[in-house]
């Protein structure tokens, strides 16, 4: 088959559908000698951009067409029907056009937008349109001929809010990097680079308000004076203006901004060092389709607690401490507890690291690539797909 992936996702700064797309890819070329791929790029895009695997089984296909645009929506499948596509991978369904003569499949991360609308408020009219309707994220979920959901929690949302058929989804979680398992004790170097001490709680994520940073806040103002000045507080990850002022005006109220740090966007090479530096990773986050980051911390022995409520349930389990959503003396006491039972948090380590390591993106690409084989074996009895 001659199978297209779009990665327009891959960004500078890498997000979790980035994460998804580049070890996704870089999988299938090293497992798949068989069919041909197109991975589709923006505009202007060089093969020397990437670095996927050398293959002659991969192509590189600029798409003539201003991503996640009206133009690039309606003209894409024109471009894929020229490059004589079999299937088409969307790794999120909002670049899954209506038409075409190839299969699609899509895969849907998470509905944040569906199930917390005021995430959109500085969205442009017409995102906002997309999504408030509904209308269109239930046709592409409609046309695709398989839907991957990165969770069965992800997967029972889809089935409530579009109604679509569950037997059209496949829950194939994605995996976790081997760098992260393999982090080494970080050196004195990099935590002089971020002015960071030995000892710190860890927070790494967004600002939006399901993702529970304020009321983390509010739980550590809460723990024993002794222990805040112990273990500051340390928030990683993009500033978002729409967000961050409420929240430094939170740590400003409650006087705390002597011992809550923001270290803003990290680079990836250095997020292993940054989890295994942290004595606790701290994740009240309401929803998520999957949760790279309390995973990545996991596998490189930091314990972890989280919000109980979403796929993080699913995928942590009793690995980490879980608390009720919005409990907090239940949030509270269990840092507290934590850094005080170092024994405990040992133990926490050493289940961590074991429920992460069967979460390999080996075992992703190869569930990914029987998706493939079976929408392409459908679709040939069809008769439209050459074999």
């Amino acid at each position: 088959m001659r199978i297209a992936i779009d990665i327009r996702w891959l960004r500078k700064e890498m997000d979790g559908i980035g994460r998804y797309v580049s070890n996704l890819v870089t999988h299938l070329v090293e497992l798949d000698t068989h069919n041909t791929y197109f991975l589709i790029t923006h505009p202007g895009s060089s093969p020397s951009s990437f670095s996927f695997p050398a293959s002659p089984h991969l192509h590189i296909s600029a798409s003539p067409y201003p991503f996640l645009s009206p133009q690039d929506f309606f003209r894409l499948p024109g471009f894929l029907n020229r490059l004589e596509i079999d299937l088409f991978h969307a790794p999120n369904y909002l670049t899954s056009p209506l038409s075409g003569r190839y299969a699609q499949i899509v895969t849907v991360h998470d509905l944040i937008p569906y199930l917390y609308p005021e995430t959109l408020w500085k969205a442009s009219l017409r995102w906002k349109f997309y999504y408030r309707s509904k209308y269109p994220a239930y046709l592409v979920l409609r046309k695709a001929d398989q839907i991957i959901a990165d969770s069965l929690h992800t997967k029972k949302d889809i089935v409530k809010l579009f109604g679509t058929p569950p037997e059209k989804i496949r829950v194939i979680w994605p995996g976790i990097e081997t760098r992260f398992g393999t982090a080494e004790k970080p050196s004195k170097v990099f935590l002089q680079k971020y002015n960071l001490r030995e000892d710190f709680l860890l927070y790494l994520g967004r600002q939006d308000p399901y993702k529970g940073l304020e009321f983390l806040i509010q739980a550590y103002h809460h723990l024993d004076p002794v222990l805040r000045k112990q273990y500051p507080l340390v928030i990683a990850g993009r500033k978002d203006p729409r967000y961050l002022k409420s929240v430094e005006q939170l740590i400003e109220h409650l006087a705390l901004k002597e011992q809550v740090r923001f270290l803003g966007y990290v680079p990836d090479p250095d997020l292993p060092s940054l989890y295994k530096a942290a004595t606790l990773f701290v994740y009240p986050s309401l929803y998520e389709g999957f949760g790279f980051p309390p995973l990545e911390a996991m596998a490189c022995g930091t314990p972890v607690i989280y919000s109980r409520g979403s796929s993080l349930e699913e995928v942590i389990g009793d690995k980490g401490w879980s608390f009720p959503p919005y409990d907090l003396p239940e949030l509270t006491q269990a840092i507290q507890t934590l850094l005080q039972n170092r024994q405990l948090r040992e133990e926490m380590s050493q289940r961590g690291r074991e429920q992460v390591l069967s979460l390999t993106w080996q075992k992703t690409a190869e569930a990914v690539l029987e998706v493939y084989q079976t929408v392409g074996n459908q679709k040939t009895g069809q008769g439209r797909i050459r074999r």
